[in-house]
């Protein structure tokens, strides 16, 4: 139970982190493209 919790503790940050610069990337790289255009 404890490697359990210890890897969903340590993995799901991880994992929205990822998801979230993700989605940054995808929302905000057409906007910088056309300012820069």
């Amino acid at each position: 139970m404890f490697v359990t919790q210890t890897n969903y503790d340590l993995g799901m940050p991880k994992t929205n982190e990822l998801l979230c610069a993700w989605l940054a990337c995808e929302c905000w790289q057409p906007i910088e493209i056309a300012y820069a255009l």
